[in-house]
């Protein structure tokens, strides 16, 4: 348990002055994280200036109603909600396939998230989870997403040489990573939204060319990807549901990690889990009935309570407000959904170097205590390798797939995590019961 003395806890009102700064910097967090990925989303279905703009609209209203909902009915902590990088493998080996098939599918599986918090069925799945597969997990979700990042780095719609893209890329990292280290409080905390605006000057100045405008150029009718029709590809579904239980025991290492970071009494755990993944379930129907993304409660939180010392869930209330506010403002979000895919790619190995630096933790804390052996070994490297081998197959080798399921079979992440829980739960499962009793 973290020992630290905060200025408020998690169920003290706040003034309004500390209401409002407090807010803002949770707004500026969440609201990054949903313009990183939804022009990676818009990106990936070729949408048009308008489409991403109304696009990006959806993922912050829902975004805010989810912050909004968690703070008040659903953990009751102060953590941050976002769009799911999990989620966002399986939108990428989706993508032959109409938006609605992925929507139905998040559908099917938010409701299939209520009815495992609400049953005895949490507790099964979260045992399926050993450290091993956790960190396994972690460590499949930024390595099944490299060509995603190659791909927005070396985007040929945009101005510029490969050769420059690829060093100005590089420079950028170790400059984010840099800043990161050596900035605190505030600044650090809205780190990746200055780098979205002094990133964006950079490429405009370093490309010549590179449109920024706050024209969308024309409107998307308001019931656009809100009247979902239904279509049930067992594919998608099976592919989004694998991802969507790895999605529940990420909430679990969140709302855990956040409560014990807020000093929040073990007793709570259990209702806060139980409350936190239904309503996930819950904003994740809703996110694929109006046709985007959807999200999880982020471990990032922590960071933010230690940052600021204040530990109070109510300035998440002016958080979500603030988005679904911001989302109302359509000259704003046109000018950020054409900010250039270096940038947004760059951001995007920034946010998963965390979660790769999360994993390698998560498996260096287990196997560093004397359990690790050579089966251990494969366990974890047969199911990275398995993984790398289906997110980099030739273009050729994918269209061979049958359509019916691509989604599961060219899904390097859903290949990664069934073969993780096969050699751990099936494979070498006698060998480490006997080894436990020996």
């Amino acid at each position: 348990m973290v020992q630290m003395s905060f200025r408020y806890n998690v169920n003290d009102r706040v003034p309004v002055k500390e209401m409002a700064t407090s807010g803002l910097m949770w707004t500026i967090c969440s609201a990054a994280f949903v313009i990183i990925f939804a022009n990676v989303v818009a990106g990936l279905y070729n949408a048009t200036p308008a489409e991403a703009v109304w696009y990006a609209q959806k993922l912050l209203v829902i975004t805010g109603i989810a912050v909004i909902l968690q703070v008040i009915f659903g953990h009751r902590l102060p953590a941050v909600y976002g769009p799911s990088a999990i989620l966002l493998t399986a939108a990428v080996a989706a993508t032959d396939f109409a938006p609605a098939a992925f929507s139905t599918a998040l559908v099917l599986c938010g409701a299939a998230g209520i009815v495992i918090a609400r049953t005895g069925l949490l507790t099964r799945v979260a045992k399926l989870f050993t450290p091993r597969v956790i960190g396994t997990v972690l460590t499949l979700i930024p390595l099944t997403l490299v060509p995603t990042f190659a791909g927005l780095i070396a985007n040929p719609d945009q101005p510029g040489s490969m050769a420059a893209k690829l060093i100005f890329a590089f420079v950028l990292l170790i400059l984010i990573f840099a800043l990161n280290h050596h900035l605190k409080g505030f600044w650090r905390a809205t780190l990746m939204l200055w780098v979205l605006v002094f990133g964006t000057i950079a490429a405009f100045v370093c490309f010549p060319g590179t449109a920024v405008s706050f024209d969308a150029g024309g409107s998307v009718p308001l019931t656009e990807g809100l009247l979902l029709t239904p279509i049930a590809a067992p594919g998608v579904i099976l592919s989004v549901f694998i991802c969507y239980i790895a999605l529940i025991v990420n909430d679990i290492g969140s709302i855990r990690g956040v409560g014990e970071v807020a000093k929040v009494q073990a007793a709570e755990t259990e209702g806060q889990l139980r409350r936190g993944i239904t309503v996930t379930g819950i904003m994740n129907m809703l996110s694929g009935g109006a046709g985007v993304l959807g999200g999880v409660n982020y471990s990032i939180s922590s960071g933010m309570i230690l940052d600021t010392k204040n530990a109070s869930r109510y300035p998440l209330l002016a958080a979500g407000a603030a988005m679904i506010v911001c989302a109302a403002v359509p000259p704003v979000i046109s000018l950020i959904i054409t900010i250039p895919t270096v940038i947004t790619g760059c951001l995007l190995i920034f946010i998963m170097t965390s979660q790769l630096s999360a994993a390698l933790g998560v498996l260096i804390e287990h196997e560093g205590s004397g359990m690790f052996s050579f089966n251990n070994g494969v366990v974890i490297g047969f199911s990275i390798l398995i993984a790398a081998t289906f997110s980099f197959l030739p273009e050729a080798a994918v269209a061979a797939v049958p359509a019916v399921v691509r989604p599961v079979l060219a899904n390097g992440f859903v290949a990664g995590t069934v073969a993780v829980m096969l050699l751990e739960h099936v494979v070498f499962r006698e060998k480490k019961e006997r080894g436990s009793n020996a």
